[in-house]
């Protein structure tokens, strides 16, 4: 292990700034970034030198260009008055230099395909509000991919890399911005492009450890499991304070589910006639959604239509009132009310893996179980509504028989 640490240790570098605050992978923060490097007036104090050696390689790797502007004016002109706009009509970057009457568009890429007529929007509106400026229209992405529309010139983030590395050894950077852009370059070799050598590295690696590495693989921990685990937890500790019963045996992996006394009062065990929806002759569960991290921990009542046709007709009216969603006649499944665990949102569950091997298991468990008890308070109260208008229905059917 110690052996595969050393070989991978300039790309698990856990102090990277970029990893830590999960921007790598994130196109508009690394617009943000670029917007930094390419203002003449930020704390690098390179002033406009990263633009020119931006606009040195656009010229380079796009030969016909240079048929259209005078390199030679353009790579040596004074640019220190260049403006920086982010999001200007939905262009990532607008970089306009209103003494040498020069603009460039850069429109960035990474991982996101190319919509169309986005290109030919942005081109129309530089070309119309910049009349007279030199305008140049760049399309940036991980492997310099081309862009649909010609007028577009391609360079890629490993253009980026080159041109930050030169800069840093003639001009250099002070300590703290040199970390900085040390760390913006390992975090774009990691996370935007195609390592080379870390690809051999790994290959290396997973041939000489392959049996041990499937293993792994098979059973690694995913999220999803991990905080099936975590709500189940929660509801048996809920259910040790008596306000729920809980139903491991009749849970999934993406659906928890789970019982109050109240409800069973009023929706009891269906008879032997009547398996249920879940073959447990259950009318109704409380189910925890666990399908992915975007709506993991909410909660909702699910009802079985495969219960008595009266009591089916009474329930039917009932939940009509709670929910205003047409129904077939045949309905099988019925999902009322919307509540959420507020502690559990999708940067919860994404990090959970990552918190259990950081925190005491316990603590995340509790922090579950005090929002669902929170929360329980107000599923109890819609619940008292749905149970008296299901007994005020139920008199009523019974009175009229």
């Amino acid at each position: 292990m110690e052996e595969i640490e050393d070989k991978l240790s300039e790309w698990l570098d856990d102090t990277n700034i970029f990893q830590i605050l999960k921007l790598s992978r994130t196109e508009i923060r690394h617009s943000n970034f670029l917007a930094y490097l390419l203002s003449p007036h930020e704390s690098h104090k390179w002033q406009d030198k990263f633009f020119k050696a931006l606009l040195k390689t656009v010229f380079e790797d796009n030969a016909n260009l240079n048929g259209d502007f005078d390199y030679f004016e353009l790579v040596l002109n004074d640019y220190n008055d260049l403006m920086i706009y982010r999001e200007h009509q939905n262009i990532d970057l607008l970089l306009v230099t209103e003494n040498k009457k020069v603009v460039m568009a850069i429109e960035n890429k990474i991982g996101a395909s190319e919509s169309s007529h986005q290109l030919n929007k942005y081109q129309h509106y530089v070309e119309n509000h910049f009349k007279d400026y030199t305008k140049i229209f760049v399309f940036l992405t991980p492997e310099r991919e081309e862009a649909t529309n010609d007028n577009w010139y391609p360079i890629s983030y490993s253009d980026v890399i080159n041109i930050l590395e030169r800069l840093m050894k003639i001009y250099g950077l002070n300590t703290k911005i040199n970390f900085l852009v040390i760390d913006y370059i390992n975090a774009l070799r990691r996370d935007v492009l195609v390592d080379e050598r870390l690809q051999k590295i790994c290959s290396r690696i997973y041939s000489q450890h392959q049996e041990a590495l499937d293993l792994i693989f098979e059973y690694k921990p995913d999220n999803l499991s991990v905080m099936s685990e975590l709500y189940s937890e929660a509801v048996i500790n809920l259910e040790k304070e008596g306000l729920l019963i809980s139903k491991p045996n009749h849970s999934t992996k993406t659906l928890i589910r789970f019982e109050t006394m109240e409800m069973n009062k009023v929706f009891p065990k269906l008879s032997s006639d009547f398996p249920g929806g879940w073959g447990n002759h259950n009318a109704y569960a409380f189910e925890i959604l666990n399908k992915d991290a975007k709506s993991s921990g909410k909660i909702k009542i699910a009802f079985t239509g495969k219960i008595d046709p009266e009591k089916r007709l009474v329930l039917e009216t009932t939940l009509s009132h709670f929910d205003n969603r047409r129904k077939k006649s045949n309905w099988e499944w019925w999902t009322i009310g919307n509540w959420k665990i507020r502690k559990v949102n999708q940067n919860f569950v994404e990090n959970i893996v990552v918190r259990l091997g950081e925190e005491d298991r316990e603590v995340i468990v509790n922090e579950i179980t005090d929002s669902l008890r929170k929360q329980m308070v107000e599923i109890n109260n819609y619940c008292d509504g749905l149970i008296s208008k299901y007994i005020e229905l139920s008199n009523d059917s019974l009175l009229s028989d």
